[in-house]
């Protein structure tokens, strides 16, 4: 799997509760073209640039937090490969 298109990101702040003042921080990245939006974990909102980055960073080389594959990406890149794929095992994957 090659780079990914990766947005530069922004961060925003969530108040928790209506009873407490804190708020926390999230961010949000297009990954090829899907919004994705994760918490940073932290309610400094330097700390959580770091965190954007360091995601950013991650997403442009596909590292996943989940490890596991999706089935999508491996049935994409089995298609990609560039082989001969018979009709019946595409209208199989298709399903």
């Amino acid at each position: 799997m090659g780079q990914h298109e990766v947005s530069e990101g922004w961060i925003g702040k969530v108040k928790q509760t209506k009873d407490k003042e804190s708020t926390n921080y999230f961010m949000w990245l297009k990954i090829d073209v899907q919004k994705q939006r994760r918490a940073t974990g932290t309610d400094d909102p330097d700390k959580a640039a770091e965190v954007l980055a360091e995601w950013r960073a991650q997403a442009k080389v596909g590292f996943r937090k989940d490890a596991r594959l999706r089935y999508e990406e491996i049935r994409d890149d089995y298609l990609k490969s560039g082989g001969k794929v018979q009709e019946s095992v595409l209208r199989d994957l298709d399903v």
